[in-house]
């Protein structure tokens, strides 16, 4: 269908690349699950400066509350995701902030950062 490009299987721990060209080439990662801790994927896409649109779940308001990302309700219905959707296609602005905003938290977005910050409070503990 028009707007859809099938990239076919990449092994992102063998193809890097590929897997980094592939998730920016998006214009905005989604994660509409019922049941999720933090949403790998999602991190994924905002450290390589895409926004994301994801559900109210687990870890995910912590994640959005940075900026970047919009969260909907985990039980929304096809109707109002179609009507989210539209809305963000069609305010370009608002749009424009999200990816902005996305790129300013790459950094933040790393495992790097997320290792220092669990080590510092197991540190902390002991």
């Amino acid at each position: 269908m028009d707007g859809v490009e099938y990239l076919g299987t990449i092994d992102k721990a063998k193809d890097t690349a590929a897997f980094v060209k592939a998730i920016q080439s998006v214009d905005l990662g989604c994660q509409l699950s019922r049941a999720e801790l933090t949403g790998i994927a999602m991190m994924e896409f905002l450290r390589v400066g895409v926004p994301i649109l994801a559900t109210s779940i687990g870890g995910m308001p912590d994640v959005i509350e940075g900026g970047g990302g919009v969260l909907v309700p985990a039980d929304i219905s096809v109707e109002q995701l179609a009507a989210e959707l539209h809305a963000l296609i069609l305010d370009t602005v608002r749009y424009d902030e999200l990816r902005q905003s996305a790129v300013r938290r790459a950094e933040w977005a790393s495992w790097r950062r997320a290792a220092h910050e669990v080590d510092a409070a197991l540190t902390g503990i002991a």
